[in-house]
């Protein structure tokens, strides 16, 4: 072997980056945002190519090219490389975003490469009405989806603009989340700051809108409400493409370019920015108005609610709603304070997380890494192929050890034991995640926990108490208020872990003085839409109001929230005013170890068995699979059902009425069926599709809440439409008739529950999470003495 394979090699210090951009919508000031800043890069020589929206020249004339702007981007793009990679060794590309990409995936794969995305192809379906956009036939339409799946497979990471567009990829397109990094656009908010700051003004209040398409971005609905406003003395100002008749009070443009110091002054000059806006991703026009602390009014489009925070650094009004538009621009214009209060915080938000050369920096930084890793994960290639042993012969296997962090001499740098309460609500299948947690957190020796397990059922003389009997957030919160209190006297505790929210909103004070983590599977609002099928109905809005004001409350007082999914996380950041930052998403998991069939599932001539795990029948779809089975009880197939619904004797079908959760005859029955089917109608992340995925199993359910982010269509499952009988009767005949795509499925479900779903790993984080919150507390409670007596 050659002493040089062994070499490790310096860091590079220069790069050569290319840059394949769309120029098509806000994409055009993306673009211009990027050449600025990464020109700022002494480390990284850039290669541009803009890829124009228009058709134009003799290929214009060609039909499927004039047509198709993924045709036309990819062609485009691909000649775009080729030129570059002609002229310059490529180290890595960037793609923004994936449409020139996907018909130059040879260059993808071939050269390192980040591709970047404000919207992912369905999510812009959804939107599509709005951008004068269809969907092609059903064929067309599956053909997209493949080229982009495999696509955002071929890239070595993917940027998503948003929480939002993060949640799309992984949900609809088999996306690991920790492939995906969340760096939104920005702006340059250094140039857009306005000179001097805002104060009241005697001067009439200008409205601002900026946006192409009048129609679409809601400039109608907004000069509906100024109207109805105009005896206020209002002025609105309208940047836009569209012409308009004069009016009193409107000042249309139709020429100020993007990024211009005449657009610019204009913002500084206005006081309220409005877009309410019908279809729009995520519009770069709020993180100019943020960065010019203006007060923001939007609606609650896609990822527009992670920029505009309502009632914190803007308003959100509902869509097309003139009424709520009308009076947020009132109030907007009439409270002085409460206008440059919310621009001060939009300014504040923007500048944290929207400033485009500091997100410049974050995308350079993983092209440079990607750059860097590429070249040594092909010499780690070549020195395992050099150093492997002869054929023939037995090569030890040498296992590194665990490092461990070693702090400065003489310094404690973490406490070495923990008092922790855990208050864990007790309904529903918040119970195995309970037992899990016994379970686990028992393994750690330096954690000393305190078990409050919340019932759900009121009993006693309480339960004659009206609120108390009926309101589920008011029995847990007292129980849980009362638990904190007992355990606070025998024992400081150092942190506390909530899960779910529901027992902390009422524990606020405890949540407060004691570093605590709440931990959530789903949002309030995210469970009022699937409402129906838990017998679950919203209040008057009054009472609605006022439980967002606490959850959104309770939220803020934790240190840090664990959400089960990304799916819960995006629902924090939209709905809760929630940082994307102080979220971790954790799932609940199994103890995959326990849950492991003790042998390989291999073909059998044994009729195929399907498995069904759910207390509430129809809820979870098993009345559903019931019809589907019937129509495959010829194939000689069994149905076993376990669940608390008792069910007339039918041929081939077995009921389970008792088996307990976590127990060894529940284990023994899903080593023993094939297919796991959960049709479910309404769930936010049912733990038995983990339990199925520890056991190898293949794995059919609904594209329901999260659980897309466990069953990942073809790959560790097959997700069927809700209520659809036909398509569940034909995986289910799929799956029984087709041993190797059975056991296909199964062992990639087994994999990816390994990999993030197993519940002593899982653990493990949680508590790697409070004790550094604990650790903090204690950092900070000691640096305030320090200063006080200093």
């Amino acid at each position: 072997m050659s002493v040089r394979a062994l070499e490790v090699p310096e860091a590079m210090t220069s790069f050569e980056f290319g840059f394949i951009l769309e120029q098509s919508l806000g994409h055009v000031t993306h673009a211009k945002n990027l050449l600025a800043n990464v020109a700022r890069d002494p480390e990284v020589h850039a290669h541009w190519g803009l890829i124009d929206f228009e058709a134009s020249g003799v290929v214009g004339n060609i039909p499927v090219y004039r047509r198709n702007w993924t045709v036309r981007a990819g062609v485009r793009a691909y000649r775009e490389v080729l030129r570059m990679n002609k002229q310059a060794k490529l180290d890595a590309l960037f793609f923004h975003t994936q449409v020139p990409a996907i018909l130059a995936q040879r260059w993808v794969r071939k050269i390192p490469s980040i591709v970047s995305l404000d919207a992912t192809p369905l999510q812009y379906d959804a939107l599509g009405a709005f951008y004068k956009h269809a969907k092609g036939p059903a064929w067309l339409e599956a053909w997209k989806w493949r080229l982009n799946r495999n696509c955002f497979r071929s890239a070595r990471r993917l940027v998503a603009w948003s929480e939002w567009t993060k949640l799309g990829l992984v949900r609809d397109y088999e996306v690991p989340a920790d492939k995906i990094v969340v760096i939104p656009p920005g702006v340059n908010v250094d140039e857009w700051r306005r000179p001097t700051p805002r104060v009241p003004h005697a001067d009439p209040v200008k409205i601002l809108f900026v946006g192409g398409d009048l129609e679409r971005k809601g400039g109608l609905v907004l000069l509906e409400a100024f109207r109805a406003l105009r005896h206020l003395g209002l002025e609105l100002h309208l940047v836009t493409k569209d012409r308009l008749p004069p009016e009193p009070g409107i000042f249309v443009y139709n020429n100020l370019e993007a990024n211009s110091q005449p657009l610019k002054d204009l913002y500084h000059r206005c006081d309220i920015f409005a877009l309410p806006t019908f279809g729009d991703t995520f519009a770069m026009v709020l993180s100019e108005a943020g960065a010019s602390g203006m007060a923001i009014i939007s609606t609650n489009v896609a990822a527009i609610p992670e920029l505009v925070r309502n009632g914190e650094t803007g308003v959100v009004v509902p869509v097309g709603d003139v009424v709520a538009l009308t009076a947020t621009l009132r109030d907007l214009a009439i409270n002085d304070t409460l206008r440059l209060t919310l621009g001060e915080r939009a300014r504040d938000h923007v500048s944290r997380h929207y400033d485009a050369p500091t997100n410049t920096s974050r995308l350079l930084g993983l092209l440079k890494a990607e750059a860097t890793a590429a070249p040594a994960e092909t010499r780690s290639i070549a020195t395992e192929r050099s150093a492997a042993p002869p054929a023939g012969r037995h090569a030890k296997c040498i296992v590194p050890a665990v490092g461990k962090l070693v702090g400065a001499s003489g310094r404690s740098t973490t406490m070495s034991s923990y008092d922790f309460g855990f208050i864990l609500e007790q309904s529903l299948g918040h119970v195995t995640h309970a037992k899990n947690l016994l379970a686990n957190v028992a393994r750690d020796p330096e954690v000393h926990a305190h078990w409050g397990l919340i019932d759900f059922e009121a009993s006693g003389v309480a339960a004659k108490i009206p609120v108390y009997k009926s309101n589920w957030t008011v029995r847990a919160g007292v129980r849980a208020y009362r638990d904190v209190a007992r355990k606070n006297k025998q024992t400081k505790l150092d942190a506390l872990f909530f899960h779910t929210q529901v027992p902390a909103v009422l524990a606020q004070r405890w949540v407060r003085k004691i570093p605590s983590i709440v931990s959530l599977d789903a949002t309030p609002l995210q469970y009022d839409e699937l409402g129906p099928f838990y017998k679950h109905a919203k209040g008057p809005a009054w009472l609605e109001a006022w439980k967002w004001r606490l959850n959104r409350d309770c939220f803020r007082s934790a240190r840090r929230l664990v959400a089960w999914s990304e799916w819960t996380k995006l629902g924090l950041v939209q709905d809760y005013e929630v940082p994307a930052d102080k979220i971790v998403v954790i799932p609940p998991g199994v103890n995959v170890d326990e849950w492991r069939r003790p042998t390989p599932r291999v073909p059998h001539a044994d009729p195929v068995k399907i498995l069904f795990v759910g207390g509430d029948l129809e809820r979870k779809g098993g009345v559903v699979l019931l019809e589907a089975f019937r129509a495959l009880r010829h194939l000689g197939l069994e149905l076993h059902l376990v669940t608390k619904d008792r069910l007339p004797p039918e041929p081939g079908v077995f009921v389970y009425n008792n088996l307990e959760a976590n127990s060894q005859p529940l284990k023994d029955l899903y080593h023993r069926c094939d297919i796991f089917a959960l049709p479910t109608f309404g769930d936010c992340l049912p733990m038995v599709l983990s339990e199925a995925g520890a056991c190898g199993m293949a794995i059919i359910s609904t594209s329901v809440a999260a659980i897309p982010e466990l069953v990942r269509n073809g790959e560790t499952g097959v997700v069927v439409p809700v209520g659809d009988v036909i398509a569940l009767t034909g995986t289910l005949r799929d799956l029984a008739t087709n041993p190797t795509l059975r056991i296909g499925l199964g062992e990639r479900a087994m994999e990816h529950v390994s990999r993030h779903y197993d519940a002593p790993t899982n653990a493990s984080r949680l508590l790697g999470l409070l004790k550094a919150e604990a650790t903090a507390a204690r950092a900070e409670r000691f640096a305030a003495l320090s200063a006080r007596y200093a």
